[in-house]
């Protein structure tokens, strides 16, 4: 069994997709849980655990809730990890949340918390499990976006997401000769909760069972195949 690590953020493609693809058969491990959502930026969020428990009694799956900005918390999620599984093999980073509007209309402190969120979080939980990654050679995903590769007026978003695809390749040039695998996967759009402040879901969408998948396949490369970037957009959308 594989354990990792999971940057998420409740209720989108995090929660619905990457947890039914681990009960088809990927890594296993905790989902590092923070949501702008439903609290203000700042908001001291309470640590709280929750397990899913195999038939006999092993701990399969567990939910760590900490705030993946503060270097504290995401060091006590990759402990957990270690503490539970005995290891670590696989990462997916993938805390994220964009605002409605663009540069201009957004409060300062919103945009704060969504480059701490979108861009320290991910470079954070990088740098807190190396040291298990190189051990176990084991593979980092990151997620980017389509909006990591073009540019659209005003977009606070994309400016966060060049800056993942950035890591992901500064990252690899740091790691790859350490035998550590990284692959950002850049998604077009996709259906979940990111379009409820935005009309709904366009018709064209990339479901987060879709997601998921191309997450598992990176992960599941042979030794000696790294994967670095993939880019994924329903049929049918152009930019």
């Amino acid at each position: 069994m594989l354990d990792h690590v999971q940057q998420t953020r409740e209720g989108g493609l995090e929660q619905s997709g990457l947890c039914r693809a681990d009960r088809r058969g990927a890594a296993h491990g905790p989902a590092h849980d923070r949501d702008h959502r439903h609290h203000g930026p700042g908001v001291q969020h309470r640590h709280h655990q929750q397990g899913v428990l195999a038939a006999d009694g092993r701990v399969e799956q567990a939910a760590i809730t900490g705030d993946t900005s503060d270097e504290r918390d995401v060091a006590a999620a990759v402990r957990r990890v270690v503490d539970t599984w005995g290891r670590l093999d696989n990462v997916i980073a993938n805390a994220g949340f964009s605002l409605p509007g663009n540069l201009e209309s957004h409060a300062p402190e919103d945009m704060r918390a969504m480059v701490l969120t979108n861009v320290l979080g991910p470079a954070l939980l990088v740098r807190e499990t190396l040291p298990q990654l190189r051990e176990s050679k084991g593979r980092i995903v990151l997620m980017g976006s389509v909006a990591g590769v073009r540019h659209t007026p005003g977009n606070l978003y994309s400016v966060t997401k060049w800056a993942v695809h950035a890591l992901a390749e500064n990252t690899r040039l740091l790691v790859g000769q350490d035998g550590v695998g990284v692959t950002v996967v850049a998604p077009g759009v996709v259906d979940t909760p990111f379009w409820d402040e935005r009309g709904g879901s366009p018709e064209t969408a990339l479901t987060a069972e879709q997601i998921a998948d191309t997450i598992v396949f990176a992960l599941n490369q042979p030794a000696g195949v790294d994967i670095n970037h993939i880019t994924m957009r329903p049929t049918g959308q152009l930019g």
